[in-house]
């Protein structure tokens, strides 16, 4: 078994996580608490929450907002030149390499936000289905072919 959190979101205080255990539960883990989402809201400047829709130019930021947030040593962003899709593609060990003394805490937090936006992108595909779907909706049928029931007065 293993802790399933960012570094800095107090794993001291995270119960453990099977494996095998729901994403979503594996993601209520890892989000942080409020106060910290709002410091992250306040520094963090990406166009979009979802880091698969990052520029390089957003990868940048992150690392940056990164390097603070955590208090990380310098980071060499000329190693992560990729965009959103390009981080996506990192393992563990892609991440060590880049930043040795890092690495670890890059992809943790990397993962987090990928799972989170995955996990949204799921909810709006399901609100859109719902929505879309209606039990009392005629789904297309065209109501002027239907015979017409004439009522005797």
């Amino acid at each position: 078994m293993s802790r399933v959190c960012s570094p800095a979101d107090f794993c001291d205080s995270q119960p453990l996580v099977e494996p095998a255990d729901d994403v979503k539960k594996v993601i209520d883990l890892t989000v942080p608490r409020p106060d910290i989402m709002q410091v992250e809201a306040d520094t963090l400047r990406v166009a979009s929450r979802d880091p698969r829709l990052w520029t390089r130019a957003d990868v940048v930021s992150w690392l940056e907002w990164a390097r603070g947030f955590y208090q990380l040593d310098s980071v060499d962003t000329t190693k992560f030149a990729m965009n959103g899709r390009g981080l996506c593609l990192l393992t563990r060990s892609g991440f060590m390499n880049r930043a040795p003394s890092c690495g670890d805490v890059l992809h943790s937090d990397f993962q987090r936000r990928y799972a989170v936006a995955v996990l949204r992108a799921e909810e709006v595909k399901k609100t859109k289905r719902r929505a879309l779907w209606r039990p009392d909706a005629t789904h297309g049928k065209d109501d002027s072919k239907k015979p017409k029931v004439e009522e005797n007065q």
